[in-house]
């Protein structure tokens, strides 16, 4: 015991393990150690723990003491000679009832599993139970114990009797007797937790069978074709439908899109210059003066020419001698009824159109000929057309694709507007080509399938022969729509041509009822036993494999097709 002295300390808490413990003093420095327990710790009420740590303290050569004022544990190690200690201070020594070294007579490696697979259960078990303030509580009294084991105070030493304890792992025995092994504990727990294993798979398996099933059954029943065709309005400025008026909310989808499209100027234009000069005009054939207005065409070498100013050309003379006389000259300007360098003229004979008696002499220059490529109209309208044509299908499929899936797109109220036209060449400008830019607005009336089968039911219902027959289909998938007229900016009257059918009344929810839980194979006598118009049934049921339909009427879907044969 002279190593003692120097030992060391090591403190465990009331709910420390054993595995712990060992733990602890495998990797104690000293060769000695004083291991300190509070007195209420289960760790020292078990025979089987003290002999795990005396063997521990030997196969790892430390000397070991254990400190603690615990009867019990007292009791239980003079059974195996460990040495204890009332305080840390103190003296170990093995209590007297049992002097002489008692070797464990257990079977090590068997005991030191059975051990380990306890604690880690009564762990676990602890964890679950034991909230924060039962851990704080448990280090305070251990704090408290800590602190009255190294109190040096006068303590009565215990007392070590031979007598069977009610409390603990066990019960202590004479010298020289076995003691009873401790049961497998970690075997009995896996073999709990595959029973509870078992069992809660089969709880699984029955919720599942019972609440994963489901199924769709269809039923084809006989029916009676019934003719619809009516007139109704969409209405955009509502969300309410009128089924008296025959008015139903709808919705205007609305895509905006610019195109684009290059063109080739295909325009020819003369920028050519006219020719200009003056004549000089006499009279060589009339007595009379002849007055020649501003813009008189006249005519030389098969050239037109429009005078520029008015004037009047005087009377000649005549006389049996000398015969006629030419009149005085006078001067008027002309220019080129037409651009081009064979205009220019010089000392012709200009005559004045529609008489042979005035006429005169003069040149004429200053006409040039030039013609240039230019952008017409309708190069731009060309161009502006084959943006729409080549856009059209794309944008409207974009903006039949805007409607939702349970929305019906009426296509005869669709409309293409040209809200701009654009081109980077104005007309008559001098370029080989150009682009024009087309601004569109795209438009089309929609309605909620729940909007149309409200209308269509209610014009089958009304039309309906016997108030005691049931509609079956209102035609919806099959209905065609055509356009009757745009009546304002909100209000357009339609046209709707549909086939229903109907037949004998069959309660769906009765038959949801009566086949749950009932076998696929009978699912269609089941039916047919109160609704004799019914001629098959089809079932679409998940998972496929189960023979039975679903437990829960819940889960089943009745539907009715028709037979029209």
């Amino acid at each position: 015991m002279m190593l003692m002295d120097q030992a060391d300390v090591i403190y465990l808490e009331v709910d420390a393990e054993i595995t712990e413990a060992i733990d602890k003093l495998k990797t104690a420095k000293s060769d000695a150690v004083k291991l300190v327990v509070p007195a209420r710790s289960g760790l020292l009420q078990s025979a089987v723990n003290l002999k795990l740590l005396k063997k521990a303290a030997k196969d790892h050569d430390k000397e070991l003491a254990v400190v603690t004022n615990d009867k019990t544990a007292t009791f239980l190690a003079a059974g195996i000679g460990l040495a204890v200690a009332a305080t840390v201070k103190a003296k170990p020594q093995v209590p007297e009832a049992v002097a002489q070294d008692i070797e464990p007579d257990i079977d090590e490696q068997s005991e030191i599993a059975e051990a380990v697979g306890a604690a880690a259960v009564a762990k676990k078990a602890s964890d679950k139970s034991k909230g924060s303030s039962d851990k704080k509580d448990s280090s305070n009294k251990s704090s408290e114990s800590k602190s009255d084991l190294e109190n040096d105070g006068d303590m009565e030493e215990p007392v070590v009797k031979t007598r069977a304890l009610a409390d603990g792992d066990g019960v202590a025995t004479q010298p020289g007797k076995k003691k009873a092994k401790v049961p497998n504990y970690s075997s009995f727990q896996k073999k709990m937790w595959i029973g509870a294993g078992i069992v809660a798979g089969g709880l699984i398996a029955i919720i599942l069978a019972i609440m994963l099933p489901t199924a769709k059954v269809t039923v084809l029943a006989k029916a009676n074709k019934l003719p619809i065709s009516s007139k109704f309005i969409l209405d955009t400025s509502t969300t309410q439908n009128d089924s008296t008026a025959m008015t139903y909310a709808a919705q205007k989808l609305e895509l905006t899109k610019d195109l684009s499209q290059a063109f080739s100027a295909t325009g020819k234009k003369d920028v050519g210059t006219k020719a200009a000069g003056t004549i000089s005009l006499k009279n060589c054939e009339d007595t009379d003066p002849r007055p020649v207005p501003a813009g008189a065409k006249f005519v030389a070498n098969s050239k037109a020419y429009i005078s520029s100013n008015a004037v009047t050309v005087p009377a000649g003379s005549y006389s049996v001698i000398t015969g006629f006389k030419c009149s005085s000259a006078v001067s008027v300007t002309v220019t080129a009824a037409a651009n081009g360098d064979s205009y220019n003229q010089s000392n012709a004979t200009f005559i004045l159109d529609g008489t042979s008696k005035i006429s005169g002499t003069g040149s004429t220059s200053g006409g040039t000929t030039k013609t240039i490529q230019v952008v017409t109209q309708g190069d731009i309208d060309t161009a502006k057309q084959q943006a729409i044509d080549a856009d059209a299908s794309g944008s409207k499929q974009a903006l039949f694709d805007k409607a939702g899936k349970d929305t019906h797109v009426f296509e005869d109220t669709f409309v293409a507007n040209v809200v701009s036209v654009t081109s980077s060449s104005p007309v008559d400008s001098e370029n080989a080509n150009g682009t024009v830019t087309v601004k569109m607005s795209y438009t089309v009336l929609t309605a909620s399938n729940t909007t149309l089968d409200e209308m269509l039911d209610t014009q089958a219902k009304n039309d309906l022969p016997d108030g005691n027959q049931q509609l079956y289909q209102n035609g919806r998938s099959d209905a065609t729509y055509t356009l009757v007229k745009p009546l304002n900016d909100s209000k357009t009257q339609m046209q709707v041509v549909a086939t229903a059918y109907y037949g004998q009344k069959i309660n769906t929810d009765a038959i949801t009822k009566a086949v749950a839980g009932k076998s696929k194979k009978a699912v269609t006598s089941i039916v047919q036993k109160d609704n004799p118009s019914v001629t098959a049934t089809l079932i679409d049921s998940q998972p496929a494999l189960f023979p039975s339909m679903p437990m829960l009427s819940s889960h089943i879907k009745v539907q009715i097709k028709v037979n029209t044969n």
